[in-house]
């Protein structure tokens, strides 16, 4: 569960377009134990799986950062895109 927001990264004078989704970290936090942890897992198996998998199909992860109240995985970003 999480917003996914447009992120621009400047570098110079390039501009790149990423996803980036933000997960508050109450979401896993503020929850019965069994639960928080089965979150925590979940959480991890999407970070891990999308790093893992190298193919044009699939949206990569270029980092995972957290904060004192989020979690923030920065991904490609892909326009109007559907399953």
């Amino acid at each position: 569960i999480g917003i996914v927001y447009k992120y621009y990264h400047k570098l110079g004078d390039e501009k790149k377009l990423y996803a980036c989704k933000k997960t508050k970290q109450e979401y896993v936090t503020n929850c019965p134990p069994l639960k928080q942890k089965s979150r925590w897992n979940s959480m991890i198996r999407e970070l891990v799986i999308l790093e893992l998998i190298n193919s044009p199909y699939v949206i990569k992860v270029h980092e995972f950062l957290r904060t004192s109240n989020n979690f923030y995985m920065i991904q490609d970003y892909a326009n109007g895109g559907s399953l």
